[in-house]
């Protein structure tokens, strides 16, 4: 389950456009995405006329009144949006918790009202269940907050989906039942998939499911559950498609971002001399925690975690391999265990290198203990050619170097 993050962005912008006021023209729905190492977005209907709003959130959806000064709108919903969440009590031990989403503000910071950014505020309450201290509230955010800055995009103006006719192939989608992967319920896996007539087959699984288009979506009736894609933004060159998805009951229930690529034959690293380069992850070239990959030609390499808020830079040693066209590299933890991450190509788009990746942390022995990176769809920028730093070789010259202190799941 998502667990609640204060969504804070240092530093103060100017305004330099507005929602129309309550006599002007306001697109009826928007979507809001923020960068895409974060699965959180927005989908808001906004009916200026009565000054209501619907929101679908990754959390699930509420129906409130909104106020409009000109800078901002402030979303009042009739019943809070409400979900569980696991926090830590008094003596560091697990509890249970309820947030309780009381309003949203949206204050629109660049372009227009039909494509900018919008910075989103969410503003609520944390009821501890148990733990030391049941009963007690914790308030967060509030309407002059920075918040969460986000793309925002009039839902008229997405990227069209008419490429994708019968025989077109996506990398994205998934048959991940509701309830996750390990146990967390918005976790899944993303797969390779084949547009059919009427139909979407996984290339893994072989399942084929029956799908129909509603207002652009792309719903796939999966037997026991519903799930539909949007796709809003797509760079033909670069390959980047964003795009939504939500769980569906004739209309979304919660919405996600998500990337998602066309493949392309040919896909691939090449051979050692041209996987030994520099690897940016296209998922978080706008986090606050850049990640990037150097690989060397003797199978040594680091991992780089540069955090843009000047705080510093992590480092850490890997090694790497080819199994097959798919690049593994392996990060210690540990005295003796480590990450196994596996690059699986999908598609090359200049210097962008798309891939299927995903990670497990492996014991001493060989057996996986837990899947830290689910099978994702992310893409890594050929930086050119990686220079080993002098002690690189001889930090991470073996797949048993030494521990990953600082951890970081999921980069």
């Amino acid at each position: 389950m998502k667990k609640y993050k204060a969504r804070l962005v240092a530093g103060t912008i100017a305004v330099v456009m507005a929602f129309a006021s309550a006599t002007g023209v306001q697109a009826a729905s928007i979507s809001y995405v923020p960068e895409p190492s974060r699965a959180d977005g927005y989908l808001v209907d906004w009916n200026s006329k009565a000054h209501r709003a619907h929101v679908v959130e990754y959390n699930g959806m509420g129906d409130g009144t909104f106020t409009d000064d000109g800078a901002q709108r402030v979303v009042t919903f009739d019943s809070p949006l409400s979900y569980p969440n696991e926090g830590f009590d008094c003596l560091g031990l697990p509890m249970q918790q309820r947030v309780d989403v009381l309003q949203m503000a949206f204050r629109p910071m660049s372009g227009t009202a039909a494509r900018g950014t919008t910075q989103v505020v969410e503003i609520g309450n944390i009821t501890d269940i148990d733990g030391c201290t049941p009963g007690a509230v914790t308030t967060f955010g509030a309407p002059g907050d920075p918040g969460l800055t986000t793309t925002h995009l009039d839902m008229t103006r997405r990227a069209p989906i008419t490429d994708l006719v019968p025989g077109a192939r996506l990398a994205g989608p998934s048959e991940t039942a509701p309830g996750g992967v390990a146990g967390n319920p918005r976790l899944v896996v993303q797969q390779l998939a084949t547009i059919g007539a009427g139909s979407l087959g996984f290339e893994d699984s072989g399942h084929v499911y029956p799908i129909s288009i509603t207002d652009g979506w792309i719903v796939v009736d999966y037997g026991t559950f519903r799930r539909a894609y949007t796709r809003l933004t797509r760079d033909a060159r670069g390959g980047v498609e964003t795009w939504l998805w939500a769980d569906w009951n004739g209309a979304p229930e919660n919405v996600e971002q998500t990337m998602m690529v066309q493949p392309r034959d040919g896909a691939g690293f090449g051979d050692r001399n041209a996987a030994a380069h520099h690897w940016d992850s296209g998922m978080f070239l706008a986090s606050v925690t850049q990640t990037s990959y150097d690989l060397y030609r003797d199978h040594s390499g680091l991992r780089h975690l540069v955090f843009t808020d000047g705080s510093g830079e992590a480092v850490m040693p890997v090694t790497w391999r080819f199994e097959g066209a798919n690049v593994a590299i392996k990060r210690p933890w540990g005295d003796s265990g480590h990450y196994h991450r596996v690059w699986v190509p999908v598609a090359n788009y200049g210097k962008n290198h798309f891939v299927m990746e995903g990670e497990e942390l492996v014991d001493a022995s060989g057996a996986s203990i837990a899947t830290t990176i689910a099978p994702r769809v992310n893409f890594y920028v050929d930086g050119g050619k990686a220079f080993p730093e002098p002690a690189a070789a001889s930090r991470a010259s073996t797949w048993h170097a030494e521990v990953d202190a600082a951890g970081g799941h999921g980069r």
